[in-house]
């Protein structure tokens, strides 16, 4: 099974030969809101990508939904970015080696 950080790296080779363009990670268990690809192809004019600051949280053992005022900290599904082709490495083996040594 492939690790998170490969995953990435694949993914990003992949939205290379795509052509690029806005990129989203999400899991399985991440709750989104059904406007938010629309909401980003009519502001793609302001920014290079959205960051969401706040956000909201379930608890898995409780069931209980509460605020999450630095969402970004915990999940990372709180970042769209607009890739160009030139950002994204061209194979995941050249995303490794851009990567080696960093920290995520």
């Amino acid at each position: 099974m492939m690790d998170k950080r490969a995953k990435y790296e694949l993914v990003a080779a992949q939205w290379r030969a795509a052509g690029g363009g806005y990129l989203m990670y999400a899991d399985a268990d991440d709750l989104v809101s059904r406007n938010i690809v629309s909401y980003a192809r009519t502001h793609n004019d302001v920014a290079r990508g959205f960051f969401g600051a706040t956000g909201w949280e379930c608890d898995a053992v409780t069931g209980m939904i509460s605020y999450a005022p630095r969402f970004h900290k915990c999940c990372g599904s709180s970042i769209i970015i607009n890739w160009t082709v030139q950002d994204l490495p061209q194979s995941k083996e050249e995303g490794e080696l851009e990567c080696s040594g960093t920290s995520t």
